[in-house]
């Protein structure tokens, strides 16, 4: 394979530093401001990851969803318990997610010591965020050898927690699948490709879009066709049986719900330009503007080799196809594009790395000048991410409001069908019902038997009036997306079986707390009835 050049000419590192050091010239500064916005930087790190185990501790123990997927990931951890299959046939009783199953198993392996609660999963979801932010921190340090980028780099992600609506704390799997991709990202770094396989795996059966990171990331050996080959062979060989084995575990029905739904759902290509705006540019301009300075001005302190340089490109363009896939998906949201925020804060922090070690190669007052407006930068990044937490934060009257909606529940003669999950009926002692959003993933991907046949006991259920009563925020012809087509004749079923309202709660009431903008603004707070009654 040809050598790949990647330090610039040495004219042109002369010419870089000439102009950065003219530039210092214009600039007020002296060496104790900059080690006071180095200290600032460090301090706000550290308020930033500090935030986040606030926010979890004041969410943890919070009876019901903090967003609406969190009550289908309970079901299935509940099934995971009770030895029953994570995927089979779609009914009104069970749909499970549209995902692989490796959180659910460690939420139920959790559980047989905490209990099956929603806390347990947000439990499971802050330890990998934990580790995540130790992946990061180990990735930076190890690379440049220094303390200040690696602290630079860790609080930079905990500071995307906000613009995630505090994502790291939810029972949701993406906490756990970003931490086996880091963990199988810095295995891959350090030249281990078996180990690296070996966490993609991991990371496949917990979210199976891990498939393109992995292969993207294992195939930058291309000059090791040896560790080229170890790494995606062991990854083919352990995705392979994992889907094998749970295909046979379930008749297909693995494969139905991990692959052909998703391959089924419709494309919003048409929001790739605010994925790019919303979720990229303006929250981490100054961390890309860092990143493209490093690149221009001083790229072979931190890409030392053709290898390194194959490294940084295929895990960008792995991340960057996985996410932007993902999120240009029907339901995709800004939390897909964590793994990508994670790895924007590495190339962050090995860009302030690179740039700082070049401010040493300047006149001592001329690069602390230049020191000091990289850290003021880093500051204003942090800034530019300051948010206030209240919002996403269950207030002590929702939490009591919370609790008395269960008990209204409990106190419910015969069952009661949820829409929207967002009140855990299994908590208040209820049959629980398959979860709206999954119960819509098949029916607009899917128009073969299984769709039809949910579709069909869907209404007979209704009509038969097998519910003691629906729970939804409006009247049943509104408790599902009214302008898809294929809910229409299941909305006007519980429309005409549940006509009486019964308030639960006072209309002005925003009894139920989400912490996410971009959930829907379901909050069921009206019981719908029977003519009968």
């Amino acid at each position: 394979m040809p050598r790949l050049e990647i330090s610039r000419s040495s004219s042109d590192r002369r010419f870089a530093s000439d102009w950065l050091a003219t530039m210092a010239t214009w600039l007020p500064g002296s060496q104790w401001m900059e080690k006071i916005a180095t200290w600032l930087m460090v301090i706000s790190a550290g308020g930033f990851v500090g935030l986040i185990y606030w926010i979890a501790y004041r969410r943890l123990r919070y009876p019901n969803e903090l967003e609406w997927a969190e009550g289908g990931m309970i079901d299935m951890v509940r099934r995971v318990a009770a030895h029953q299959s994570l995927y089979t046939a779609p009914s009104k009783h069970f749909v499970p997610y549209m995902y692989t199953p490796l959180y659910y198993y460690a939420s139920a392996a959790l559980g047989h010591f905490t209990g099956i609660h929603l806390s347990t999963l947000r439990l499971v979801s802050l330890a990998a965020s934990t580790g995540c932010l130790i992946l990061i921190f180990l990735l930076v340090r190890q690379w440049t050898g220094k303390l200040l980028p690696a602290t630079f780099a860790c609080g930079l992600f905990a500071a995307l927690d906000a613009v995630a609506h505090y994502w790291f704390d939810l029972g949701r799997v993406d906490m756990l699948y970003l931490f086996f991709i880091l963990a199988a990202i810095l295995l891959a770094r350090d030249g281990r490709p078996i180990l690296a396989a070996i966490a993609f795996a991991l990371a496949f059966d917990t979210k199976q879009t891990a498939l393109v990171v992995a292969v993207c990331v294992l195939a930058h050996e291309l000059d090791r066709p040896r560790k080229l080959l170890q790494g995606l062979l062991t990854f083919a060989a352990l995705a392979g049986a994992s889907v094998w084995f749970l295909n046979h575990q379930t008749q297909g029905w693995f494969s139905y719900y991990a692959f052909r739904l998703p391959s089924h759902q419709a494309w919003m290509v048409h929001k790739l330009g605010s994925f790019l705006l919303r979720d990229l540019v303006f929250p981490l301009s100054i961390s890309l503007v860092l990143i493209v300075a490093a690149c221009a001005f001083k790229p072979a302190s931190f890409v030392r080799n053709p290898r390194q340089l194959l490294f940084l490109l295929f895990t960008t363009a792995g991340l960057g196809i996985s996410c932007i896939t993902a999120r240009l998906h029907l339901g995709g949201t800004n939390n897909v594009t964590l793994p990508l925020w994670a790895w924007i804060c590495i190339l962050a922090a090995l860009s302030l790395h690179s740039l700082l070690e070049a401010t040493n190669e300047m006149e001592s007052s001329v690069g602390a000048k230049l020191r000091l407006v990289l850290m003021t930068a880093c500051l204003l990044q942090f800034l530019q991410l300051v948010e206030s937490p209240s919002q996403y934060v269950p207030t002590h009257q929702q939490q009591l409001l919370a609790q008395q909606m269960n008990q209204k529940i409990a106190a419910i003669q015969g069952n009661v069908f949820v829409v929207h999950n967002v009140v855990d009926a299994g908590s208040a002692g209820k049959v629980t019902y398959a979860n709206s959003m999954a119960i819509w993933d098949v029916l607009r991907a899917d128009r073969g038997p299984a769709a039809q046949n949910l579709r069909t006991e869907l209404i007979q259920s209704f009509q038969q009036k097998e519910f003691s009563a629906v729970l939804a925020d409006a009247s049943p012809d509104l408790m599902m997306p009214v302008e898809e087509p294929y809910l229409t004749d299941i909305n006007h079923a519980a429309t005409v079986a549940y006509p009486q309202e019964q308030q639960t709660m006072p209309p002005w009431d925003q009894m139920l707390f989400y912490t996410s903008p971009d959930t829907p603004g379901m909050k069921p707070n009206v019981l719908f009835l029977p003519q009968s009654h």
